[in-house]
């Protein structure tokens, strides 16, 4: 049934009320020897690498423990590495994406969705990025780990806009831990800090997707405006949008208001001289559905026909302003 060169047993959460170790390695043993005879690959959590179990050569196993160095729990990493299995890090306080952002006395984030059973304090993109796959625990080195997990579990999302503003940015996070040569990853680290500004650019892709994104503040956004294809009437005049923005993390009842003395500013230079404040529009974030690209719209009449070159300059908060140009032809 499944296509794959893996097939996953699980193994992991079996109270012993329901069997005793030897029971428990017994159906192991059966299970792995019914997925090695499909001509498949034995993968499982890393329970299944305890006492007594014996799998085929190459069989893969997934620490998911929050566990590190040799605290409790680290032991089934070196129970896989002793079994000569391959290991897929997923310890649960750095790759299990279902975990809150932020929990407070007062607060969670997001408050409607998540677990926080392995991240009592949160797992912000910090979490998903700090840590070293081949170092986490004593004994499991870079020669075991062939690969890092990042893992959704849908006990509390019922849509996909949940999932999404659960899995990103973080995923972005651990695929770089996976996919990057070795560094320095603290939260004072220059690789740290280095991602963070690279991570940032991809907030406009992502709005442009339609990615329901968690905009961490943890992450420098900016500001990101492009210019529109400008309409103009045979009369020289112009009603309607002249640039896209993205603004993660900045609110819409912030932005849309376009009030100086506020710090937020919507300036439209129309190339023949004449500047305008513009309006800006956009979706209300809504619960977990967060800011999406806003639209800024202009009106303004030319004296005379001709080609003109304006520019949309946008300010907010401490972001530097963001400008992008726009043509006029009349």
């Amino acid at each position: 049934m499944t296509p794959g060169p893996y097939y996953d047993l699980g193994g992991d959460e079996v109270p012993a009320s329901l069997l005793s170790g030897p029971r428990y390695a017994a159906f192991i043993n059966t299970e792995a020897g019914i997925v090695a005879g499909r001509g498949k690959t034995v993968m499982g959590w890393a329970d299944i690498a305890g006492r007594g179990t014996h799998l085929p050569p190459g069989s893969i196993a997934e620490y998911w423990q929050p566990a590190d160095g040799t605290s409790a729990g680290t032991q089934t990493g070196r129970e896989a590495v002793a079994k000569h299995l391959k290991i897929v890090m997923a310890p649960a306080n750095h790759a299990y994406l279902d975990q809150k952002y932020v929990v407070t006395a007062q607060s969670s984030v997001p408050p409607s969705l998540g677990m926080n059973w392995a991240c009592p304090s949160g797992c912000d993109v910090s979490s998903a990025y700090n840590w070293n796959p081949g170092g986490f625990v004593q004994g499991v080195t870079d020669r075991n780990v062939i690969g890092v997990e990042g893992a959704m579990w849908g006990e509390t999302v019922t849509n996909l806009p949940d999932i999404d503003y659960m899995v990103f940015p973080r995923l972005i996070a651990l695929a770089e831990v996976a996919w990057s040569p070795p560094a320095r990853r603290t939260p004072d680290s220059a690789a740290y800090h280095g991602f963070l500004r690279r991570l940032a650019g991809q907030g406009a892709r992502l709005q442009a997707a339609g990615v329901n994104f968690y905009p961490s503040a943890q992450v420098p956004w900016p500001l990101t405006i492009i210019g529109t294809a400008v309409a103009v009437s045979s009369r020289g005049q112009v009603d309607g949008p002249v640039a896209t923005l993205s603004a993660p993390g900045f609110p819409t009842s912030t932005l849309t208001m376009c009030d100086p003395t506020l710090g937020i500013g919507c300036t439209i230079k129309w190339g023949d001289g004449t500047t305008t404040t513009g309006d800006v529009t956009g979706v209300n974030a809504t619960g977990t559905q967060v800011n999406g690209l806003y639209t800024i719209f202009g009106q303004h009449t030319y004296p005379h026909p001709g080609t003109y070159r304006g520019l949309v300059i946008v300010t907010a908060g401490n972001a530097p302003p963001a400008v992008a140009a726009f043509t006029v032809n009349w």
